[in-house]
């Protein structure tokens, strides 16, 4: 398995347990369904210069930046590199179905870099977790606030259609002098819709495991 593969299934995998009340997936697969769910969530612009989750690439932007040799996460996807960002695109449709970047051996200069870089580009978080993670959740309406969050997470029904998550080993704060603090370790985030990408895998015949 190469690495850019493992990198990609490790972090999808990730957002299969993100603590968020997913939206409702719609019955069948058809690609109307697929795409107009794809269309709502490509509306909240979430993503970067690199990719916006929804959006579609062109076969010619496929073909310039794909990595090549890179094996597909998921049967149907392939990875285009743009700057140190990594794009899944479903290969057919060009659908982007998440943007993410890991820097396995990040040291905190690294990691502030992206977590700066990520608030200018999406604002305050939602929600934090355990000094490790920084969390970003969106409605169809934009970004939600810790309140709405947590409303979720109690059954209001609210729909959650994409997250930010951002992961790190490194402690967000680390207090002075602290000689048990790692100096380096693996730092990613992900840009991606859960409902989307479980219409799109169900319509691909694809379970994945628990």
């Amino acid at each position: 398995m190469s690495r850019i593969r493992a990198w990609g299934i490790a972090i999808l995998a990730a957002v299969w347990v993100l603590p968020a009340a997913a939206g409702v997936v719609p019955e069948g697969s058809e690609p109307a369904t697929l795409m107009g769910l794809a269309d709502r969530v490509a509306a909240l612009r979430l993503g970067s210069p690199a990719g916006v989750i929804g959006s579609r690439l062109t076969p010619e932007e496929i073909a310039r930046d794909r990595v090549a040799g890179a094996a597909a996460v998921y049967p149907g996807t392939v990875h285009v590199r743009r700057g140190r960002e990594t794009i899944v695109v479903d290969e057919d449709s060009g659908l982007v179905l998440a943007v993410f970047r890991r820097e396995e051996k990040a040291d905190r200069a690294v990691m502030r870099e992206m977590v700066g870089r990520l608030m200018t580009r999406f604002g305050e978080p939602t929600t934090t977790a355990h000094d490790k993670l920084i969390y970003w959740a969106y409605g169809p309406d934009g970004l939600l606030d810790q309140d709405a969050w947590r409303s979720a997470q109690e059954g209001s029904g609210l729909e959650i259609l994409a997250t930010v998550k951002f992961s790190t080993a490194l402690p967000l704060e680390t207090a002075s002098g602290d000689s048990l603090a790692p100096a380096r370790g693996p730092v990613y985030y992900i840009i991606t819709s859960d409902p989307l990408l479980q219409a799109y895998l169900k319509g691909a015949g694809f379970t994945p495991e628990p």
